[in-house]
């Protein structure tokens, strides 16, 4: 799960590794898929030929607020590509320079709707591999939302570069139903 990827979006490095692990994972014989958001420049791409594989779905942020998510996905070498967008976030992301808007909202949103969308494909992981801060809530929502679909489930979290850390204050937690407990310097709360 990363929020770019070669060949479709690549600020830096984290996007060369993100295209290329799954199917470094997949020639030793694993099962893997590819979610990233579904960005402007991904919808706009002529070169790329989505099918829209799910119907629109609703994705839980929290008790009071539920988002539509659009899932659409193509391969690469055989490799599903599914994108996460939604009609809220995402729109302005029309080159690689503009992927990473300020706020973080959209990342909370990407990491429960890729849960959310692996449920609605009914492919469940045995692990899933997170990187650099724009999907660091998915492993936590792995946990704090428990449920016997994500019980077997493990996660990895790479961070690629430290310098870049999203910093998130307790609102977040709130904009998923997460306890503030968590706000501490061994779970989520950054410096």
């Amino acid at each position: 799960v990363s929020a770019e990827v070669f060949p479709f979006a690549k600020v830096g490095g984290l996007a060369d590794v993100a295209g290329a692990l799954p199917n470094a994972l997949r020639d030793l014989g694993h099962a893997a898929r590819l979610p990233m958001p579904l960005s402007r420049m991904i919808v706009d791409d002529p070169r790329l030929s989505l099918q829209k594989t799910l119907p629109k779905f609703s994705v839980r942020m929290n008790r009071h607020w539920s988002q539509t998510a659009i899932f659409k996905e193509t391969e690469v070498d055989d490799l599903p590509v599914g994108f996460i967008g939604t009609d809220r976030w995402f729109t302005e992301s029309v080159s690689s320079e503009t992927l990473y808007t300020p706020g973080g909202i959209q990342h909370l949103f990407f990491c429960a709707a890729v849960l959310q969308s692996m449920e609605e494909l009914g492919w469940i992981p045995d692990v899933i591999h997170v990187n650099d801060w724009h999907t660091g809530f998915l492993p936590v929502l792995l946990r704090m939302r428990p449920s016997h679909i994500w019980q077997d489930v493990c996660s990895v979290f790479t961070i690629h570069n430290l310098a870049y850390q999203g910093e998130f204050g307790t609102e977040a937690l709130d904009a998923l139903d997460l306890p503030h407990r968590l706000f501490h310097y061994e779970h989520v709360e950054a410096y």
